[in-house]
């Protein structure tokens, strides 16, 4: 029985003809392997559930959609025809379990599973046969499974029947000459157009000495690309039957890829150049998501055809016969061949009439608001980004890496700054494809197991999280500039040198090109360049309380305020900041210096101007993760005691009021300006803190020790008074020995509109009488909408401190039983006047 694909006119010009010892030898070499493929691949609507049809039928269905996409003309010799075959039967081969030495298992040991792990799955394997396991084989498997094919093709099975060694090309001739360049055709339908280019245009393979043809050359380029066009353009009701769409009932978006192919006739070549997809019936309003994936994917082959032609056309090679796919430019030109009913497939999406616009609001002063500063906050935080990633992947030891920044005086009118790193670099897809994506973050995407492997399973966490930290560089500057060179070449690209410029900002398109001789870095890294007016500078640099230094500007000056900025932005840098002027490279601040230099030189760095304040370390586990100490957080004292700031890998990322210092937060902002970041440790660490303190400062003012006494309720601390003297529950203790009534009186002392004396005279000669015992409240302040201590604390649920309970168990144990009364009573005197309160009187019962 004659097989569907001898029927189609490049068999029958190529591998059908007779007459020939080559090409019989050739197509019983074809028979042979696909006779070995067709069980591998009947297993991968099971193995893989979701795809459409990827069987023998859709492998032997290329050849009629081949015929489609070269016309009726002579295209190929026979051997290319094999070649092309060959990588038909292998391209998808490698979907199934079998095509791995150890099966699907072995993939859990790849670097790209775990990586896949890492990035997607938080890092926690998904549990043996659940849906997330299924999920991430798919992922998987789709990633490797080009790759993988062009290993089969060498690979060798044994037969269970004789234990004889087999290969999928049993003529060991035609195997060793071809099947090299058969496996990486293969593997090329999964790179891009450009790579495909690259990697074949240069090349072709000679007639070999073993056949008695001797024009039968090889041409890569044109097989690459004709799989590739009819891979993409095989998209028919073949690959979706309607019984296999029932019976395997595939979900999410697998389900609109089956119900639109479902619908779908087989590709037609009409004009003699154009490519006509059609269905049979229309799509309805329920079915509008399928019918928008078949407008998606005849866009897709369009360019896959408009692609191929033109890197065809450049190398000297003949075009294909079709050149691109009727209605693929608009959805209403292609619902003429692919019907919508009762619904209009006009492209209503939500789109932005002005990019440019909304880029420099959205990646401007409408997210971070005036503070320029945080231009220089995002681009250098890219930085260590690369750095840290340079680091993990190993092309950087782990004291290595360091960013270099300079200032330098162009003219009257503006000044340069150069930002650069050391870190990984980028290739020209991120500088291109990414970076100006706004809003794609490429750390955070699936992207970056592609550019960078091995990099998620390390841990790597970045700092950069949004997409759109670069775009701030637009609030200072409207000439950016960026050189990159990338630690390594990659692959599919021919320079590891990019530079990318916007010559002015973003209302002009940017364009790439590659660095001249003096521009290149020496060693990978990035340099970021941006040109910036003096206003601007000076409104970057120059706080608002030093608007008269506005007119000095020199080059000196400024270098000396852009230091202070960058230590105020990084207060607790993990990386080298080096600062090159023309006389010195200065050092500005060391990794993790934070830890080592004196309290009052943190303080400033942090402040700007501080008074000399004792910080006292806070630690996690033995490491110092914070220097600081308690202080007032009255709205009224906010300029006088500024907050604690609490810094995630190295910059200011939120403020804390009640105290001052410096913490490091673990987690990253939730916000994009960078405001939110807080502490998150461990009770005891914030206990042997506070215990230090009260260790070192028994005389601490009261509201601050009672706001300790929270994280040291059975401590005794000096948080009461006997009379007018502060004092601990010793003191007390030996007042109770003494006496037998004492008066108590809980929270502050103040003045009273019915006291007979003045106010003044009140809060200064107050005298109170010795058997007086008061003890202070513990109050909340909450200001605006800052974050504050209590805050910090409340989150533990720890009880509040009783004090007349402590102040009862003491009485209970100096005196056994004791009288309780609430009455007004005489507390003390204000020059001979009586001042009453109502306190809780206790007395002492006797029995005679």
């Amino acid at each position: 029985m004659i097989n569907s694909f001898e029927k189609s006119n490049l068999w029958q010009l190529t591998l059908g003809l007779a007459d020939n010892e080559d090409i019989e030898r050739l197509r019983n070499s074809y028979f042979d392997f696909r006779r070995k493929i067709e069980p591998l691949v009947k297993n991968i609507e099971f193995e893989i559930p979701g795809l459409t049809i990827h069987d023998i039928s859709h492998i032997d269905s290329l050849w009629e959609v081949a015929d489609q996409i070269i016309g009726e003309n002579y295209y190929l010799n026979p051997i290319e025809a094999y070649v092309l075959g060959g990588s038909f039967l292998l391209h998808d081969a490698a979907h199934v379990s079998a095509a791995y030495n150890g099966g699907f298992t072995a993939l859990k040991e790849r670097d790209e599973w775990k990586d896949l792990i890492s990035l997607k799955y938080n890092n926690i394997e998904p549990e043996k046969n659940s849906e997330l396991e299924k999920r991430a084989l798919f992922e998987i498997v789709r990633q490797l499974h080009a790759k993988q094919a062009r290993n089969l093709i060498q690979q060798s099975w044994k037969s269970e029947t004789n234990q004889n060694y087999y290969f999928l090309i049993a003529d060991e001739e035609i195997r060793d000459y071809y099947s090299e360049i058969i496996g990486e055709i293969a593997e090329s339908h999964h790179w891009s157009a450009k790579k495909v280019n690259d990697s074949f245009s240069n090349r072709v393979i000679n007639p070999p000495a073993f056949f008695k043809s001797t024009n039968w050359e090889v041409d890569p380029l044109k097989i690459a690309f004709i799989l590739r066009t009819t891979d993409a353009s095989h998209i028919d009701s073949r690959r979706a039957p309607t019984y296999a769409f029932n019976i395997l009932t595939p979900q999410g978006l697998s389900k609109d890829h089956w119900h639109f192919q479902n619908k779908l006739g087989r590709a037609k070549l009409v004009d003699g150049e154009n490519l006509r997809v059609s269905s049979g019936s229309s799509f309805n309003e329920n079915e509008r998501n399928a019918w928008w994936l078949a407008f998606d994917t005849a866009r897709m082959i369009n360019r896959e055809l408009k692609d191929a032609n033109s890197f065809l056309i450049e190398s000297g090679r003949p075009p294909l016969a079709a050149k691109s796919v009727l209605g693929a430019e608009s959805p209403k030109s292609f619902s003429k061949y692919v019907l919508a009913n009762n619904w209009e497939p006009e492209d209503i999406s939500v789109h932005v009439s002005n990019l440019p616009r909304l880029i420099s609001t959205l990646g401007g002063k409408a997210l971070y608001g005036e503070n320029k500063y945080v231009a220089l906050r995002e681009l250098i935080q890219n930085g260590f980004d690369a750095i840290i990633a340079a680091r993990n992947l190993g092309y950087l030891e782990s004291f290595e890496g360091h960013i270099t920044i300079q200032l330098n005086k162009i003219d009257n009118e503006s000044w340069m700054l150069n930002i650069s790193d050391n870190g990984l670099g980028m290739s020209r897809y991120v500088l291109s494809d990414v970076l100006l994506d706004f809003g794609k973050s490429l750390w955070n995407h699936d992207t970056v197991r592609y550019e960078h492997p091995k990099l998620a399973q390390t841990g790597f966490s970045s700092i950069g999280q949004f997409g759109i930290g670069f775009y701030s560089a637009f609030m200072i500057s409207n000439h950016v500039k960026i050189i990159t060179h990338r630690y390594k070449l990659k692959s599919d690209e021919s320079n590891s040198h990019w530079k990318l410029t916007f010559p002015n900002g973003l209302e002009e398109r940017p364009f790439i090109s590659k660095p001249n001789e003096q521009e290149e870095l020496k060693k990978h890294g990035t340099t970021i360049s941006l040109r910036i007016e003096n206003e601007t500078l000076n409104d970057l640099l120059i706080p608002e309380e030093e608007e008269e230094e506005k007119e000095i500007i020199s080059e000196e000056k400024m270098q000396g305020k852009l230091k202070k900025i960058i230590k105020w932005i990084f207060p607790a840098c993990e990386i080298d900041i080096y600062l090159i002027t023309k006389e010195k490279t200065e050092k500005i601040i060391s990794a993790n210096d934070w830890l080592e230099i004196s309290d009052i030189d943190l303080l400033r760095r942090i402040h700007n101007k501080s008074k000399e304040k004792k910080l006292y370390p806070l630690k996690v586990n033995g490491r110092t993760v914070g220097r600081l100490r308690i202080t007032s957080h009255y709205y009224f004292l906010i300029n006088e005691y500024p907050p604690l700031i609490v810094s995630y890998k190295g910059a200011r990322a939120g403020q804390i009021y009640g105290l001052d210092g410096l913490c490091l937060s673990f987690e990253n902002n939730e916000k994009a300006e960078r405001n939110d970041a807080l502490p998150n440790y461990p009770l005891e660490s914030w206990i042997d803190w506070a215990r230090e303190i009260v260790s070192s400062e028994s005389m601490l003012s009261i509201d601050l020790l009672l706001k300790l006494h929270i994280l040291l309720p059975n401590d005794d601390l000096n948080v009461w008074f006997i009379s007018n003297k502060r004092c601990s529950l010793s003191d007390i203790k030996n007042l109770l020995i003494s006496s037998d009534e004492i008066l108590f009186h809980i929270g502050d002392l103040e003045y009273d509109d019915d006291d007979s004396v003045r106010k003044t005279d009140f809060e200064r000669d107050l005298m109170l009488e010795n058997n007086v015992i008061v003890s202070h409240s513990n109050s909340v302040y909450h200001f605006h909408e800052a974050f504050t201590f209590d805050k910090v604390i409340e989150k533990y649920n720890l009880p509040r401190v009783s004090y007349a309970e402590k102040l009862e168990d003491l009485i209970k144990e100096i005196w056994g039983d004791f009288e309780e009364k609430e009455e007004y009573e005489v507390i003390g005197l204000v020059n001979n006047t009586e001042i009453m309160r109502r306190v809780t009187k206790y007395s002492k019962v006797t029995f005679k």
